[in-house]
């Protein structure tokens, strides 16, 4: 029997119902009346009440410049063309991936592409015991750029490839916003990955998550630069690095996906397991104002988001102080500026300038926010405007992987369902680079409730280490009603699933239960605006349902009166939207789970089922609130 866990948020529901699929529709059970209507499920839920496709990564990446490739954009709205620049030394098929959580599977296959013939345009290989020319420069690629002069003559170092259009792909304006992933497979078996993010410009939904494109960018060492690097002038790359970055070149970081399948991947299938109504954006979209940040309650990064533009700085900060709020589930953000460029074609946004030393910059003058836009640090002199005026604490060390977030302030509605008390460590979280208070200032802004809810001393990773402390913190603004959530840990999202790919160097950060709870009331306040209580839905801790047994079981975190718990007349099941009866219903004292025991063929995989309760009570006599869980079948 296979086990989903499952974290109780209010007015979650599914649907079965496939978009543009011929698929066989379940047998459902006759309706019973006396069912409470069911609220209309939203486009994530409708997504991944559809079955899931396993073996969507790759296998056998291309690491010889077999096959490399990437996308004309870093984003389309719905019912626009992608553009694909492939090269290839043998033909190749494609297939087209959209990330989500579909039952644990983590993706679901969208199309399947005809064989495109083999059209060699050049590649690149990074080998550390290879000679400069091949660490250095693209290989058999006569139409790559190198470098281009700046406005003060220096050279930039940037690469461009130039390459020619293979294959354009339409995204039809039916599809559910998200996260794509073009797996392409060259004749020999080799294979890379193409990610690309799915705008809806329309959507109603509660949050907009950003893929933190910018900062996988600003690492993308292919062709032999990055912001970090140039391997032309050393082979370690220690010689200097690049002045500006291309989007029109692969990304060699994990087989073309850049970090898309690493924290960004790991936050997406927790907020779609949970059934969020969340849709996708990028840095670009956000600073180009193509994602308008006030049409929603809030924004959601995670992981890494470095890189920021002056443009989306200040769309940001207007949406917050326009009541929307915010929440980066990661460490080391809006550390840097940079800025964007239109190509030599013209395209908005496919050229990076970000020189790490505002005084080099080839700009000086000042943007939207009235300070320089001269790329660096913000917090530098030249620039003199520290991110922690955002997320009150900021970038302060990399630290030895794995270490512990240890929380502080229990007492606030973000440990709402958890079970922590002060001082309580959650194991692993902490890493790789993490978050710091800097400047005590920001924790008594007029108008703001500022709360430290982790305090984490951590070793850093200097020759000589030294003990610092990590900080996560959360303003509540009072006069808009908003919230500003720091984590200060890029590692937040690996305690929230326990999916980790084969090349994940910090697979063993164990999932926490009371994270994701944490996770869970952060977003509830910033789409409710309300803090949550602690109601039934606080003692859900698992749910599943199996087909196979016909049962739907649900596990608390706390003791049931065995005689409320085990008669069926407090339970109301709905079967995607339709009311059933459970036969019988069972309470197992001993691991504190409800099983509800339904008819024959009323469960089918890929069903969405909501289980509603009333009149519940514990095993002390005090009386549950009713509440709601909503689950698929598996």
């Amino acid at each position: 029997m296979r086990q989903t866990s499952f974290w109780v948020l209010a007015g979650l529901v599914g649907s079965s119902v496939l978009a543009g699929a011929n698929q066989p529709s379940a047998t459902q059970a006759p309706p019973r009346a006396t069912a409470e209507p069911v609220p209309t499920p939203n486009p994530i839920q409708v997504e991944n009440a559809k079955p899931g496709t396993r073996g969507w990564y790759i296998t056998k990446p291309a690491m010889n410049g077999e096959i490399q490739a990437y996308a004309g954009e870093d984003s389309i709205n719905k019912g626009e063309d992608v553009h694909l620049y492939v090269s290839s030394q043998r033909p190749y098929t494609m297939q087209l991936y959209r990330l989500g959580y579909y039952g644990g599977a983590g993706a679901r296959l969208m199309a399947n592409f005809a064989v495109s013939p083999a059209i060699p345009q050049g590649y690149w290989v990074f080998n550390m015991d290879a000679p400069k020319p091949q660490n250095g420069l693209p290989v058999n690629c006569p139409t790559c750029i190198i470098s281009q002069k700046d406005e003060k003559g220096q050279e930039t170092n940037i690469r461009d490839v130039n390459w020619k259009l293979t294959n354009t792909v339409h995204f039809p304006a039916s599809w559910t916003s998200g996260i794509y992933l073009f797996k392409l497979t060259e004749s020999a078996g080799n294979q890379w990955m193409v990610p690309l993010v799915l705008r809806d410009d329309g959507a109603k939904a509660d949050l907009v998550f950003q893929d933190p494109a910018n900062t996988d960018q600003a690492y993308n060492r292919w062709g032999g630069t990055s912001l970090y690097k140039n391997y032309l002038l050393a082979d370690d790359g220690s010689g200097g690095h690049a002045f500006y970055e291309s989007w029109n070149r692969p990304f060699d970081q994990k087989y073309g996906s850049g970090h898309v399948l690493v924290w960004t991947y790991t936050m997406l299938r927790f907020l779609e397991e949970q059934g969020y109504n969340v849709t996708y954006s990028t840095n670009n979209a956000v600073a180009l104002g193509l994602t308008n940040l006030l049409n929603y309650k809030g924004f959601v990064s995670a992981g890494h988001d470095e890189y920021w533009s002056q443009a989306e700085r200040k769309k940001l900060e207007d949406a917050i102080a326009s009541g929307v709020s915010a929440a980066f589930f990661g460490g080391n953000d809006i550390y840097r500026q940079v800025r964007n460029y239109p190509d030599l074609q013209g395209r908005a946004a496919r050229w990076m300038a970000g020189y790490d030393n505002p005084p080099l910059d080839s700009i000086q003058t000042k943007g939207p926010l009235g300070v320089s836009l001269a790329t660096g640090q913000w917090r530098l002199p030249a620039i003199n405007d520290p991110e922690d005026k955002i997320l009150v604490s900021m970038y302060n060390a990399i630290n030895y992987r794995n270490q512990n977030l240890i929380v502080k302030n229990t007492g606030h509605w973000v440990f709402t369902g958890t079970g922590l008390q002060e001082g309580d460590a959650i194991p692993g979280i902490l890493g790789y680079e993490v978050d710091s208070l800097l400047n005590p200032a920001r924790l008594t802004v007029p108008g703001e409730r500022v709360t430290i809810i982790g305090q984490s001393p951590f070793q850093n990773a200097d020759r000589i280490p030294k003990t610092l402390v990590s900080v996560a913190a959360l303003r509540e603004i009072t006069r808009t009603n908003n919230i500003v959530f720091n984590a200060g840990t890029i590692y937040w999202p690996y305690g929230l699933n326990n999916f980790h790919l084969e090349y994940h160097e910090e697979s063993q950060v164990p999932v926490s239960a009371a994270l994701r709870q944490m996770t869970n009331n952060i977003l509830q306040r910033m789409i409710t605006g309300k803090v949550p209580a602690i109601t039934a839905a606080s003692v859900i801790s698992q749910t599943w349902a199996d087909a196979s047994t016909q049962s739907i079981h649900l596990r608390l975190t706390t003791a049931l009166n065995a005689t409320t718990a085990s008669d069926a007349v407090h339970y109301t099941i709905t079967i995607n939207g339709q009311a059933v009866r459970a036969e019988s219903a069972g309470y197992n004292a001993n691991n504190q789970t409800i099983t509800l025991s339904l008819p024959v063929d009323t469960l089918h995989i890929g069903d969405v089922v909501a289980v509603r309760w009333d009149g519940l009570s514990d095993n002390a006599g005090v009386v549950l609130k009713p509440g709601e869980v909503r689950l698929g079948v598996r």
